[in-house]
């Protein structure tokens, strides 16, 4: 099962949030029995969760976020010009000194990440991000470390001059795998959202 998250929800619960208001809690509803997460978005980042009806399922999906043949592709909004218009940051990501936060620098685990500019739009830019790893926060920590922060983000930019954006501007564009009964190669894509679509044209007329 894939659901298309919207920003603000969580996939799994927390202490201060019931199951029933998660992704999981409500596809568990819908479906009229048990779903396993496979992975996560966080609690501001929208687009596709992919979830387990099976333990079957469930064991193929671990295995192919293991190797690697998991492909999820990001759109984002960071400040500044970013340039070049391709790259890759390879820098290594460790746990921060608080348990939300990611640390780039020495003493991480490997980690990669390629970008494309789409578009230049005044004071930000609109990148389309591939992570080769799955480090926590990875695109947020990589982009900030290369001095390109998401336009809006409390942990990793919190002196952001965008205080009207409501929420971290992420969005998983399209996530691919192999099914786990049949082995068919599928990709979902998840179009950019409006409310970030409405954010790139306040940007546009600054």
């Amino acid at each position: 099962m894939v659901v298309f998250k919207p920003s603000d929800v969580l996939v799994v619960s927390s202490p201060w949030t019931p199951a029933s208001e998660t992704i999981v809690g409500m596809a568990r509803a819908y479906a009229g029995e048990r779903i396993w997460p496979v992975h996560r978005l966080d609690r501001d980042t929208s687009g596709p969760v992919l979830l387990a009806k099976s333990q079957e399922a469930c064991r193929s999906f671990h295995h192919q976020f293991e190797s690697h043949s998991i492909g999820k592709v990001y759109e984002c909004i960071v400040e500044g010009k970013l340039l070049p218009q391709h790259g890759m940051i390879d820098l290594p990501i460790a746990k921060g000194k608080r348990w939300s936060e990611a640390q780039v620098g020495r003493g991480g685990k490997a980690a990669r990440t390629e970008y494309w500019v789409k578009e230049h739009c005044g004071q930000v830019t609109w990148v389309k991000v591939r992570p080769m790893t799955g480090r926590f926060h990875q695109i947020r920590a990589h982009l900030a470390a290369k001095g390109h922060p998401l336009a809006h983000d409390p942990i990793y930019h919190k002196n952001s001059p965008w205080g009207w954006l409501r929420r971290v501007p992420l969005h998983c564009a399209s996530i691919s795998f192999d099914h786990p009964r049949t082995g068919q190669r599928m990709t979902i894509d998840s179009p950019w959202p409006p409310d970030l679509q409405e954010a790139l044209s306040r940007f546009r007329r600054m």
